[in-house]
């Protein structure tokens, strides 16, 4: 007879969340971090038990806002087990909405090819839906190759204080190609949702002398924030041009400051993640170097 067990770490031990899996190091502390923050939390992550065997494991974090909406982490599913893969995501889903959570996330990187196919099917089958698909980019440093002189005139978070910082956010995001962003300001207000990519940026990398605001003769114009998520790699997590600057080429210039600046702190590789629609900004990005390393799909799942 097959035992199937679903159980909290709690109940079975936390390096149970990781020996089976052969962890490295960073990815344990970056989850250890979720937990001291209180982001996420030992409870809310759960591994599948299959005749005393551990096979799989899923963990949910949650932004410091709100626990009533949670993004997936480190799953781990049997490859070739979809039923006891099914039946493992309906209980934690289960769980968590016992719980209170209203809404589950998920990314699904395709330019992993050993269990995405079945991933995206056991996903659909619980009936996740694809909320946006991005492009996901990598710039080896070596190869940056813009090499024109900036137009515009810089100044960082620390000079202009957060507030007019967030208020730059505000208008950057006014009619972006993201979707996500956009549906986002619709659901929560434009003030609410700039306020939330501050606090999830800040929480990534709060180097806020690396936050940088792009001036062109006195008038600010957009934004760049280049960010250290490891020890050689870098990522532009955001980046916008005003509506009124739209379409005179900035984005280049703004790009540019990302670059240099995480080269200058020692980064080897930078990525970028674009709405798969943002053509003016793929266009930008090819320019510079980078390359489409793999496509991302935002699954969401209403409980």
């Amino acid at each position: 007879m097959i035992d199937i067990k679903v159980l909290s770490i709690e109940e079975t031990g936390v390096e149970n969340f990781f020996v089976p899996f052969n962890d490295d190091k960073n990815f344990k502390k970056a989850v250890k971090e979720l937990w001291e923050k209180g982001i996420s939390l030992p409870g809310w992550c759960f591994v599948l038990e299959k005749n005393g065997e551990i096979i799989g494991r899923s963990g949910f974090f949650a932004s410091s806002e709100s626990k009533r909406k949670v993004k997936m982490f480190g799953l781990v599913l049997p490859v070739g087990e979809q039923k006891e893969s099914g039946i493992f995501l309906k209980k934690v889903f289960g769980f968590l909405k016992r719980t209170g959570v209203e809404e589950v996330e998920y990314q699904v990187h395709l330019g992993v090819e050993e269990i995405t196919g079945g991933l995206k099917k056991i996903l659909e089958d619980l009936g996740m839906e694809k909320k946006q698909t991005k492009k996901s980019f990598l710039l080896e440093t070596h190869n940056y190759h813009l090499g024109k002189e900036n137009r515009l005139e810089f100044k960082n978070l620390v000079q202009v204080g957060s507030q007019f910082f967030k208020r730059a956010i505000l208008e950057v995001t006014r009619g972006t190609l993201d979707r996500e962003d956009r549906e986002n300001m619709r659901i929560v207000g434009e003030e609410k949702a700039a306020e939330q990519f501050f606090s999830t940026l800040s929480s990534i990398d709060a180097g806020y002398e690396n936050w940088f605001l792009g001036f062109f003769e006195d008038d600010f114009l957009g934004l760049v924030i280049p960010q250290k998520i490891g020890k050689n790699l870098g990522a532009i997590n955001y980046i916008g041009v005003i509506p009124r600057y739209r379409g005179l080429g900035f984005s280049k210039d703004l790009l540019d400051q990302g670059i240099r600046n995480l080269k200058k702190r020692g980064v080897k590789k930078i990525i970028a993640d674009i709405d798969e629609k943002n053509f003016p900004l793929e266009k930008v990005l090819n320019l510079a170097g980078f390359k489409e390393k793999e496509k991302i799909i935002n699954f969401y799942f209403l409980l």
